[in-house]
C-alpha cells in the first residue's frame, strides 16, 4: 500500500489482490444507497453519511484493515485522515475511487446488490 500526502492509498488492483488475500477486510462505500446498489465492491459496506460514519467509529473493528471508498477517491482520503487522527492504523482509501475501480475493468468483484447496506442509527 502507498502513502500519497501523508494519507494511505491503495491501487485498484492492490485492493483486488487483498481482496483475494485478507478475510480481516472492511470495505466502506460511501457513495449514496443509488450507486451503491447499481454496483459496488462485493462485500462493501454502505455508508453513505460520513459524518454519521465518524460519530460512530468505535463501532468499526481497530484490527481489521479498513478501505475507504468514493466515488472519485478525493471523499475517501479526507476521511482517511480523520481515522488516522483518531488513532486508526489500517485504513486506507481506493486511489481514483469507484472510478478508477471500473476503468481498470476490475468488475469480478462488483455485483448489483444492496444486502450490505449498513445504516446507522
Amino acid at each position: 500500500m502507498a502513502t500519497t500526502h501523508q494519507t494511505l492509498c491503495i491501487q485498484p488492483l492492490e485492493l483486488e489482490r487483498l481482496i483475494a488475500q485478507d478475510k480481516r477486510l472492511m470495505i466502506i462505500d460511501l457513495r449514496s444507497m443509488g450507486e451503491y446498489i447499481h454496483n459496488h465492491i462485493s462485500n462493501a459496506t454502505n455508508m453513505p453519511s460520513t459524518t454519521r460514519l465518524v460519530k460512530h467509529l468505535e463501532d468499526v473493528d481497530r484490527s481489521l484493515n479498513v478501505v475507504i471508498v468514493c466515488r472519485f477517491g478525493d471523499q475517501s482520503a479526507l476521511l482517511v485522515s480523520k481515522f488516522l487522527a483518531l488513532g486508526f492504523e489500517n485504513v486506507f482509501f481506493l486511489f481514483g475511487g469507484m472510478s478508477a475501480w471500473e476503468e481498470l475493468h476490475v468488475t469480478s468483484r462488483i455485483i448489483p446488490s444492496a444486502s450490505n447496506t449498513y445504516h446507522l442509527h
